[in-house]
């Protein structure tokens, strides 16, 4: 199910990628990491919050490990393997993988609009793909063909070709098969030759542009697009080495879907759980295009990681929306 603010307590916390900064060399950002990609580091960057009485942060040089360092670490992948489980994990990574092969998941031609319009307006329930544009009701067995219906099928496209590459991306890893990378390169090519073709701001309500605080281009929310990019550069983080991968499909990917995500995620800021979403999905873009800029930026920007720690947290540890179901979700 794609992400909704209506259930929050479902997904991993974002704020737990303060942890995966380790892996980028930020975390103690004076020292440690690894730099192993030619020409990948820019200077260091130094960044503050400017807002009265916020407090500056600073950080220093980012430094970005060879792939995979987004998915795991090199140490975490080593111990991995050498585990005594690691067999029943290869295993369960292949029982997952394989039907995206004998079946490769539909790719959308569209943005995916909010998924509860995936429902008969009459009672309620959730429709069932009869084709790509006519879709049904279980209950009253009406058949829904408007615009409306086909996008918000194809936000459940959207998110399941998200998980998709993930779990090619696993496969691939454990077992070096190139037929798992062609898998992720696959959903990564269509979405980068798409993108600039969706809307350029669109919320669930139909408001563009600078009206639409809280919509998206590849889904009609940020939120969903910030989740989402996160398990997409997973994905392309387990593979990109692979030979199937051409230097120009690689920019294409990094440039035209990544970044051009990452632009749109960035466009606003907002003191909501949410924020950490979007934070850690611009991380997570940083970490894929080993940009220190866009890290410094994200960690040290007035609703960055750095300031909702500071702000967003009260003193008794919990986040400061007034649920637990948002203090876990975020």
């Amino acid at each position: 199910m794609p992400t909704s603010d209506r259930s929050p307590a479902r997904r991993p916390t974002p704020l737990t990628l303060l942890a995966g900064l380790m892996l980028l060399g930020v975390a103690g950002c004076q020292g440690g990491g690894v730099h192993a990609e030619p020409g990948a580091r820019p200077p260091a960057p130094t960044a503050s919050l400017t807002p009265a009485g916020t407090p500056a942060f600073e950080v220093g040089e980012a430094l970005f490990p060879a792939p995979p360092r987004l998915a795991v670490t090199a140490g975490e992948w080593a111990a991995m393997k050498a585990a005594p489980d690691a067999a029943t994990r290869r295993e369960a990574a292949l029982r997952a993988a394989r039907p995206l092969i004998d079946q490769p998941p539909p790719l959308p031609d569209g943005y995916g609009s909010w998924i509860f319009y995936y429902a008969c307006p009459e009672d309620g329930s959730t429709l069932r793909k009869i084709t790509l544009a006519e879709h049904q009701c279980p209950a009253c067995k009406k058949i829904y063909t408007d615009d409306r219906t086909v996008a918000a099928y194809r936000c459940q496209m959207h998110h399941d070709i998200e998980h998709a590459a993930v779990q090619l991306g696993w496969a691939y890893a454990w077992t070096g098969e190139e037929i798992y990378a062609q898998g992720v390169r696959r959903i990564l090519l269509k979405l980068a030759a798409d993108y600039e073709s969706y809307p350029g701001r669109l919320d669930r309500w139909g408001r563009i542009g600078w009206l639409a605080p809280l919509g998206g281009r590849r889904y009609v929310q940020s939120l969903d697009e910030a989740v989402g990019v996160i398990r997409l550069a997973k994905g392309y983080d387990l593979t990109r080495t692979a030979s199937v991968w051409t230097p120009e499909e690689r920019q294409a990917v990094e440039e035209k879907f990544f970044r051009a995500t990452a632009d749109s995620i960035a466009r606003f800021t907002q003191r909501s759980n949410h924020q950490t979403w979007f934070n850690a999905g611009l991380i997570a873009v940083a970490s894929t295009l080993a940009d220190s800029n866009l890290l410094a930026r994200v960690l040290t920007q007035n609703n960055g990681v750095l300031d909702q720690l500071n702000s967003n947290i009260g003193p008794d540890g919990l986040w400061n929306e007034g649920t637990m179901s948002y203090h876990n979700y975020a």
